[in-house]
């Protein structure tokens, strides 16, 4: 095509043209320039309203104060509060990557503007939580939730001695514990 310097140069309106000459196609384009300049003053307003944000607590910020991150609208704000609720809060900032329809790149680039303190999170008693509350909890499967709830009924009093009876595998451990504690005596 180099080759060819005095080639005619197609715009959307002498392609538009040429293509309603074909019977019965309807062609439906939008100038490449619109699309592009219309995201790109999106963007552009984006970054400005991301910079003047300071931080956010994720255990403690409203549906509408994560809006101010970008990429996150009122959708994808009330599905990760739902999801902090569903949680019992947030023990670190990686909690977002398990937000149903939160990319990975969005989680990103909030991660210089959230902090998440494990002591807002709302723990669960193991000596009075049902079997079916614990497994309405997005971090215990259906093996956890068994083995927790055969743990507590040996007659102990420690949540320590109750995780150890639970023979609960590491990585399972560290992801439960926090959520957990005893409220009484067993």
């Amino acid at each position: 095509m180099a080759n060819w310097p005095n080639r005619p140069k197609a715009d959307v309106a002498d392609l538009l043209t040429w293509a309603e000459t074909f019977p019965g196609y309807v062609a439906r384009v939008r100038p490449f320039r619109a699309n592009f300049q219309r995201k790109r003053r999106h963007d552009q307003s984006g970054a400005s309203h991301v910079e003047s944000l300071v931080q956010l607590e994720l255990n403690l910020v409203d549906a509408e104060g994560l809006q101010q991150l970008r990429g996150v609208g009122p959708v994808l704000s009330e599905r990760i509060v739902r999801f902090r609720d569903a949680l019992g809060g947030f023990l670190c900032i990686e909690d977002l990557y398990e937000v149903h329809g939160l990319d990975s790149s969005v989680v990103d680039q909030a991660r210089p503007h959230l902090t998440a303190n494990a002591q807002h999170i709302q723990s669960l008693c193991l000596d009075t939580v049902s079997f079916g509350t614990l497994l309405k909890h997005p971090r215990f499967d259906l093996e956890t939730t068994k083995k927790l709830i055969r743990a507590r009924g040996r007659g102990v009093h420690a949540m320590d001695v109750v995780l150890l009876r639970s023979r609960l595998d590491s990585v399972t451990l560290r992801k439960v514990r926090p959520y957990l504690t005893i409220c009484s005596g067993l």
